[in-house]
């Protein structure tokens, strides 16, 4: 048995299967953190491994939008891409909008999981949502994995930091930004002018995940 970005919501799950199952070869999380968490369940052998996302070449993510139908392909006006999930954070969406029209910028703005507020949306497929990423001037977003895609496709981006109940998933961030070599992408302020105008040259570091690889190459499993 093995298990690869085990939540942590299934901690308590997992605590009772790796304690009572002798056959659990494999533990991988995303977070740095989670194997403390790990630790705390009798588990000594979790690893660090990378989002399954990041397993995938940014050209063969391109290939999915390139080959579908896209209703923001003739998108002229360059635009920030502001994408927030429910989740409460520090950004004060205002400020996006009215950094956008100091700088001639379109917001595309798009939400999840059911966020309500006053500014006008759209909502893309799944490819169009990779080719609004790909395509922006700059991101914006309290998204984990807006900002993956964010660094595999080498944007200027920003992350409005979680707060509340949500604050300790903020630790995913600091380990997306430390495997890629990255200081923190977080918005102080609602300060956006430095992440525009930041380099963007991300490369993910080398984290081994050879030990998962051979294990899902026996049969047995």
């Amino acid at each position: 048995m093995i298990f690869y970005l085990i939540q942590f919501l299934l901690l308590l799950i997992f605590s009772y299967t790796y304690v009572n199952e002798s056959n659990v070869k494999y533990v991988g999380v995303r977070e740095r953190n989670g194997i403390d968490l790990c630790k705390l369940c009798s588990c000594d052998i979790a690893e660090l491994v990378p989002d399954p996302t990041l397993l995938i070449a940014p050209d063969d993510y391109r290939k999915l939008y390139r080959v579908s139908e896209n209703r923001f392909k003739n998108q002229k006006q360059p635009f920030i891409f502001l994408y927030l999930l429910e989740n409460q954070c520090e950004l004060d969406k205002e400020s996006v909008f009215n950094y956008a029209k100091s700088r001639g910028l379109k917001v595309l703005y798009t939400t999840g999981n059911g966020l309500l507020d006053k500014y006008t949306k759209c909502y893309p497929t799944i490819e169009e949502w990779l080719y609004l990423i790909d395509n922006a001037e700059l991101v914006i977003t309290n998204s984990f994995h807006c900002a993956v895609f964010s660094c595999l496709f080498n944007k200027s981006f920003g992350v409005s930091k979680l707060v509340g109940k949500f604050e300790s998933m903020n630790s995913r961030f600091d380990t997306l930004f430390e495997q890629f070599q990255l200081e923190p992408k977080y918005i102080i302020n609602n300060e956006l002018s430095n992440i525009e105008h930041s380099k963007n040259c991300y490369k993910l570091k080398n984290i081994n995940i050879s030990n998962f690889v051979d294990l899902l190459k026996i049969k047995e499993y």
